[in-house]
């Protein structure tokens, strides 16, 4: 079940296991590509890791799967990204 395996991404991440950690959560969103949740968390999860390339992958991917979204475009201007 997908909350199951999110809240075990969550928790990994917690741990700081943050490849199994995102994962788990690339997994949710393969098989639920709008699961907004998951995407953040990835993304945060590779910031966590200090993952520049990952996080700022996972943002570019936000921005396009949710152009509406004020977080991803205030998150993107905080990288220095348009």
């Amino acid at each position: 079940h997908l909350a199951i395996m999110y809240n075990h991404a969550l928790a990994l991440r917690e741990l700081k296991q943050y490849p199994q950690a995102a994962a788990r959560l690339e997994r949710i969103i393969a098989r639920e590509s709008t699961n907004y949740s998951a995407w953040i968390n990835l993304y945060w999860t590779w910031m966590q890791a200090e993952s520049d390339k990952k996080a700022t992958a996972t943002l570019t991917k936000m921005r396009e799967k949710f152009p509406e979204s004020a977080e991803v475009v205030r998150l993107m201007a905080a990288r220095g990204m348009k």
